[in-house]
């Protein structure tokens, strides 16, 4: 009976011990690329050449390519028979983060770039805790296209 009693002992401090632990991992990784993309506009804005918002993602048309300038944002070039891109006053895309719950913002974003697609998501190192928002800048204006 005594063994028994052990036993149980046992048990329950090793129960007690497991679920005692904190989670593991990064408790406030809120996984944004995981959302489904909201358009928060219903077409592009004036001035934006050779890409299309289809399904939550900006896609390019064909003869044209990103181009990755500097810091965290890509433009849009024509490209010129088959080889570099032409520079062009298309605009340019960004990422930046949001909590929509509160208004402020926390973590950061980081632009997802395929040959043929452009998107947001939240960064690996110090991730969104609210919402990646994908930003078009037009002539020095700046305006959320999509958020996710």
């Amino acid at each position: 009976m005594r063994r028994i009693g052990t036993v149980i002992a046992i048990v329950l401090t090793l129960v007690f011990y497991v679920y005692g632990q904190p989670p593991q991992g990064n408790p406030n990784r809120r996984v944004t690329k995981n959302r489904k993309p909201k358009a928060l506009v219903k077409k592009l804005p004036e001035g934006l050449e050779g890409v299309e918002l289809k399904d939550g993602v900006i896609k390019l048309k064909p003869g044209y390519q990103f181009v990755k300038k500097s810091g965290d944002s890509v433009t849009v070039a024509r490209t010129a028979g088959g080889g570099s891109p032409q520079a062009g006053n298309t605009g340019s895309f960004s990422c930046s983060c949001t909590d929509e719950f509160t208004g402020g913002s926390g973590g950061g974003c980081s632009l997802h770039i395929t040959p043929n697609s452009l998107r947001c998501q939240a960064s690996e190192e110090n991730p969104c805790k609210g919402g990646c928002i994908l930003n078009t800048t037009i002539n020095g204006v700046k305006k959320g296209v999509i958020m996710y």
